[in-house]
């Protein structure tokens, strides 16, 4: 489904042939596989923002290949240590706060392991 929209999103995109608007992907990422990334066919302006929420996670492989910005671990406040637990919806907030001035104007809230939440 995921791939299907993508896909079906930048088929439309050359169609109507305007103004390309801003797009994010903001994943909250630890342990989960982010290999179902790799087989999307991602329009060029996404931006894919990964929020590390374990924080001896390392930032993913895949993220060499594609426009990702290492966007910190949710626990990495300044004069802070250690971890604060948090979840996705921390991440979310976390982008939405830090980006506010600056939102795209589409962004996509994503789990580590989306598909394993589609029921299409």
């Amino acid at each position: 489904p995921m791939r299907r929209a993508c896909s079906r999103a930048s088929r439309l995109q050359q169609l109507i042939a305007v103004e390309t608007p801003t797009m994010d992907m903001v994943i909250v990422h630890c342990k989960g596989d982010l290999a179902w990334l790799k087989g999307l066919s991602l329009p060029p302006t996404l931006h894919i923002w990964v929020y590390l929420k374990c924080p001896t996670q390392p930032l993913p492989r895949f993220c060499s290949k594609l426009s990702c910005v290492d966007a910190g671990h949710l626990d990495a406040e300044p004069g802070r240590g250690g971890c604060t637990a948090s979840d996705e919806c921390g991440g979310y907030l976390l982008h939405i706060r830090q980006m506010y001035a600056h939102l795209a104007e589409w962004t996509i809230f994503l789990q580590d392991d989306a598909p394993r939440h589609l029921h299409l």
